[in-house]
């Protein structure tokens, strides 16, 4: 093959370039929108903290500091484990496992912004201040960002307060229950009975037994989640000792709106 069969093509290929590159220059640089990412909580702050089992929100806000217009601007976090994703309103905002993603915004203008929010649940067995739960979120979009670094929001995390239970203890016969109206998870609660007898605990899903059987006074505890029960059925010489009291004692640092301090179940009470 000839050298200027070669040389010909390649000509041309570099005249297409340098004119696309005039045409480039001629119309300015190319769109430019720089993006700035930020979070909010709302129903889980010092003025307003969330206990284990309750829900708040989230809000992320894009902002679009220009030049140019953002399009199809969206913003992601990733959920801390703890919380799980509830629901946004409209089509704001879906979850795929622990991943969020809200938008997409088909047109930011500079200057402007969009926020969205979604609900989430804290955990009921949660417990902590909610320090360990800072949310992650980052933005972007199809225009070009002269200034990538500050896509990511400043990590924001709840208050979380005490946990709130709403224990009670039923019996008939040699059968006891102890159960849990929530929101958030008894853990180990003191359940204690003063006859001697032989006994055997069983859970619902989610709560457990601090042992599955045993022999003489009852003195165990157990954990009991949100509409869960623990159910008690002792043996033994119970039927002398019909006033005997089974008592049920929420655990340290739990707010309690039904069994504070404690709260009891007798024969008596059949």
């Amino acid at each position: 093959m000839r050298r200027s069969s070669l040389i010909r093509p390649l000509r041309a290929l570099l005249l297409v370039v340098a004119l696309a590159g005039s045409v480039t220059a001629a119309g300015g640089r190319a769109p430019q929108a720089d993006l700035v990412t930020a979070v909010a909580v709302a129903g889980a702050t010092d003025d307003d903290p969330i206990f284990p089992g309750g829900t708040f929100a989230y809000a992320l806000t894009v902002g679009n500091d220009g030049p140019s217009e953002a399009t199809d601007v969206i913003a992601t976090a990733t959920l801390p484990h703890g919380v799980d994703f509830v629901f946004s309103r409209g089509e704001g905002c879906t979850a795929a496992g622990r991943k969020v993603t809200c938008g997409p915004a088909r047109v930011l203008a500079p200057g402007a912004a969009v926020s969205w929010d979604f609900t989430v649940r804290l955990r009921p067995s949660y417990a902590g201040t909610g320090a360990d739960l800072a949310l992650v979120a980052t933005s972007g979009s199809r225009t070009a960002d002269p200034e990538p670094g500050n896509d990511a929001a400043r990590p924001v995390h709840p208050v979380v307060t005490a946990p709130q239970t709403s224990l009670s203890v039923t019996r008939d016969g040699p059968t006891i229950t102890v159960s849990n109206g929530g929101p958030s998870t008894a853990a180990h609660a003191s359940i204690e009975h003063p006859v001697p007898a032989s006994w055997t605990c069983v859970a619902t899903p989610g709560s457990s037994c601090g042992a599955a059987s045993g022999e003489g006074t009852l003195h165990t505890t157990g954990t009991i989640a949100p509409g869960g029960t623990l159910t008690y059925t002792l043996s033994g010489t119970l039927e002398d000792t019909p006033a005997a009291v089974l008592t049920v004692t929420p655990p340290d640092g739990v707010t309690d709106t039904t069994c504070s301090p404690s709260c009891t179940a007798s024969r008596a009470d059949e």
